[in-house]
């Protein structure tokens, strides 16, 4: 960690005022439960899905995360449950997200369904000063390691019909800070605001789901994505997205049999970064159970769009 010195560490001091994880707009385009507790709501039957991603990779104590999403669907179809972990490593920071995503569901015609989500949780927050070689120890954001657990509650609404499908929502909405003695702050969760639209349209055996994605913080930009996903079958899947003035990016995903899928993404820098390797790479593997059913052909993205896997 010392080759970082003290200049990775002025980032810090930033990233520690104004941020809670390292994520990227495309791994939360990944994972809905993340953000939006109404997703778990969608799902049929038990969904498990993990997730890695990693970025900086030249550089020692780059950002990492690694997640795991546990979503069930009951059999009376009206009610839903899952657990999403997430943890956060970026150097001497560490982030350990432990949620648990409720959802009731309802059926407003044959067409269209909706779902109300709430997410309860826990984020614990720690640091750890000592193996980075700082100038100046008496600046007061380095005074002390940060050890933290404060709690986490999000809100969240999802709908969708045959081609379309629409979620907002905000994963936590309780403002916390950790202060020093002195009521210094060195951390402050910003409220954060999720907003998704897609619309997909069929071309004999090909899917194109189109969706655009948006991220709202306060007092900063609104950050937004635009994605396009074109589906085989269920056999293959290769999409494409766009953050002006952040990145470009794309996904391949492949589906096997006993309703496993692997993808492997990757994000390229449009800014120039700290590193001329500022990319940002995801690999994630899920699988699902359907009562009754055994292939990826008998209900999968190809047939339920609105899903995201």
């Amino acid at each position: 960690m010392r080759i970082l010195g003290f200049s990775i560490l002025v980032f810090y001091s930033g990233f520690l005022v104004k941020a809670q994880t390292n994520l990227k707009l495309t791994d939360y385009y990944n994972n809905p439960s993340s953000y939006n507790p109404a997703y778990v709501g969608v799902t049929e039957g038990l969904f498990i899905k993990g997730y890695y991603t990693s970025q900086w990779i030249d550089f020692e104590g780059s950002p990492s995360s690694q997640m795991l999403d546990l979503q069930n669907n009951f059999d009376n179809r009206n009610i839903a449950a899952g657990i999403s972990i997430l943890n956060d490593t970026f150097g001497v920071l560490k982030n350990l997200n432990v949620d648990t995503n409720f959802s009731l569901n309802f059926k407003s015609s044959q067409d269209i369904s909706f779902s109300l989500g709430l997410k309860a949780g826990i984020n614990s927050f720690s640091t750890d000063y000592q193996n980075l070689s700082i100038l100046d120890r008496s600046e007061f954001v380095f005074s002390e390691n940060i050890s933290k657990i404060i709690p986490r509650v999000g809100i969240g609404f999802y709908t969708h019909g045959n081609k379309w499908f629409l979620g907002i929502s905000s994963p936590n909405i309780i403002e916390n800070k950790i202060s020093t003695e002195s009521n210094d702050v060195l951390f402050k969760n910003t409220n954060q605001y999720y907003s998704t639209f897609g619309y997909n349209f069929y071309m004999n055996d090909f899917l194109f789901k189109n969706q655009f994605f948006a991220q709202i913080i306060e007092g900063n930009p609104i950050s937004y994505i635009f994605s396009t996903k074109v589906i085989f079958k269920n056999q293959v899947s290769l999409s494409l997205h766009y953050q002006p003035q952040y990145l470009t990016g794309g996904e391949i995903g492949i589906y096997l049999p006993r309703n496993l899928k692997i993808s492997y993404g990757m994000d390229i820098s449009n800014t120039n970064g700290i590193s001329k390797y500022d990319n940002n790479h995801r690999f994630s593997i899920s699988f699902q159970i359907f009562k009754g059913k055994s292939n990826w052909s008998d209900r999968q993205e190809f047939d339920k769009p609105y899903l995201i896997r």
